[in-house]
């Protein structure tokens, strides 16, 4: 009996929604990549990671992409965290959002292309990955898998 090459549905979903996110956010991420000297993967995967590929509360209902807390440049306001212990900044789009992440890490990740240099940097900056040991490793990750997406969708 021969077997399909059809990844399983659950898999499958995935992919279609990371293909989804890469598609909406593309043309933004390549504006900041542009401004920050980085591969455009090095931008999305940081959105990707931090907003659960657009799923996550602060993504939905705030346009917060990257994790940012208020105050930040470019936002419109903030979220509370669910313990009420954090003001996570909102957003009027996901360009808003690169932006203010673009602003964020100009000074301390400009031109950082490699994917591990740019995830430390980001981490040992000490304003994304905060408590989580496994950030940088796991940006890295997204951003490497994402490869092969955006060089499909070269713009």
């Amino acid at each position: 009996m021969a077997r399909s090459c059809r990844p399983p549905p659950a898999a499958a979903g995935t992919q279609a929604k990371k293909e989804r996110f890469v598609d909406a956010h593309i043309e933004d991420a390549q504006r900041i990549a542009d401004q920050l000297r980085v591969p455009v993967e090095n931008v999305l995967g940081v959105s990707a990671l931090e907003s659960r590929w657009g799923e996550s509360r602060f993504a939905v209902n705030g346009n917060n992409y990257f994790g940012l807390h208020y105050p930040a440049p470019h936002a419109t306001g903030y979220l509370m965290t669910l313990r009420g212990n954090a003001r996570v900044a909102t957003f009027a789009s996901y360009a808003d959002s690169a932006r203010s992440f673009a602003a964020v890490v100009s000074s301390f990740a400009p031109g950082v292309a490699n994917p591990a240099g740019f995830a430390a940097a980001l981490y040992n900056s000490g304003k994304f990955g905060v408590g989580e040991a496994t950030y940088a490793r796991d940006v890295t990750r997204t951003i490497l898998g994402l490869r092969p997406l955006v060089s499909r969708r070269r713009i």
